[in-house]
């Protein structure tokens, strides 16, 4: 049996993150969750982070909201490991 990389409970299917922490990311990046201590959110803020790193731009207002949309996505396929980017 499979165990979550992020909150260690084990889980049916193949993969490193269970359908639960998924969830919890997913509605994070999307602010209809607001647990920052959640191991979930800690892992999505590690990948976002990875991802923008010190090259992103200084952006304000709106431009700054897309711009970690975009990166959203791809930082929590990211921990499960569907995605592989290039840096």
């Amino acid at each position: 049996m499979a165990v979550c990389n992020i909150c260690k409970q084990s889980m049916s299917g193949p993969g490193q993150a269970c359908a639960l922490c998924l969830a919890k990311m997913i509605n994070y990046a999307e602010g209809e969750y607001h647990d920052t201590d959640d191991p979930a959110v800690k892992r999505f803020n590690e990948e976002l982070a990875k991802q923008s790193g010190p090259r992103a731009p200084q952006q304000s207002g709106g431009c700054a909201v897309v711009a970690l949309a975009a990166l959203a996505i791809p930082a929590a396929l990211a921990v499960l490991g569907a995605v592989h980017l290039i840096t």
